[in-house]
């Protein structure tokens, strides 16, 4: 480890032990709001830790966001906060190396603020490490991307709903035949400007439901076709 990268450690390690450390059991029962110390988390750096500077992030690398979520792990034994930082360390990274500028420079700088939120969509309910063998679909009409299957987790739209700007999802769908296996696999960004544009209604069989459209440039709209996620 480098004299930086142990400076590094030693910040994360007071990071946790002031903000996170007296909460984490009223974190674990659910009593505690996790965004309370996500905010502290974006006032340090810590939020979007891998993206660059030119999106409002510390230049970060990814052994620095293992050293500062095993330093957030000892403070947070419930691991609600290890996880939201390393959620936050790695879709963002995925979306600031392949999206396209428009969309890195409307949704990172908000992120790396606390200010937005991006999640991943990817497990269906006949698995979710089997990416090649997702069945959600991505056509594009009329120069719109429109997503029609079933997810049974997209992660945070609690939190996405609950934030300024809102949230997205790095959306794991197939363009093609399930029989071109991974030759078919897409990553669509969905990225919504605010809650208004993730519609979310109760679903009896399941924790809720959403009407989502995506467009080719930016984000979820409403659509009267659904993908039925269980969210959390």
């Amino acid at each position: 480890m480098s004299r930086e990268e142990a400076l590094f450690r030693d910040s994360v390690r007071e990071v946790g032990e002031r903000y996170v450390k007296p909460h984490w059991v009223e974190l674990d029962e659910g009593k505690y709001p996790i965004l309370e110390v996500a905010s502290k988390l974006a006032e340090h750096g810590l939020i979007g830790l891998t993206l660059s500077s030119r999106y409002g992030g510390p230049d970060g690398t990814f052994l620095m966001a293992s050293i500062a979520a095993e330093e957030l792990a000892y403070a947070d034994p419930s691991l609600a906060v290890p996880v939201y930082f390393l959620l936050e360390a790695a879709w963002p990274f995925i979306v600031q190396r392949y999206a396209r500028e428009s969309v890195k420079e409307e949704v990172l700088p908000r992120l790396t603020r606390g200010e937005a939120w991006v999640g991943i969509a990817s497990t269906e309910p006949q698995g979710g490490s089997d990416v090649a063998g997702e069945r959600t679909e991505a056509r594009l009409v009329d120069g719109r991307w429109l997503l029609t299957g079933e997810k049974n987790m997209v992660t945070g739209v609690s939190i996405a709903l609950a934030l300024p700007y809102g949230g997205g999802f790095v959306t794991v769908t197939r363009t093609g035949p399930i029989a071109n296996s991974s030759a078919a696999m897409e990553a669509i960004r969905n990225v919504p400007s605010g809650p208004p544009y993730l519609e979310l209604r109760v679903n009896p069989t399941k924790p809720c439901s959403a009407s989502l459209e995506a467009t080719s440039s930016i984000g979820y709209l409403p659509s009267s076709n659904s993908t039925q996620c269980g969210l959390t």
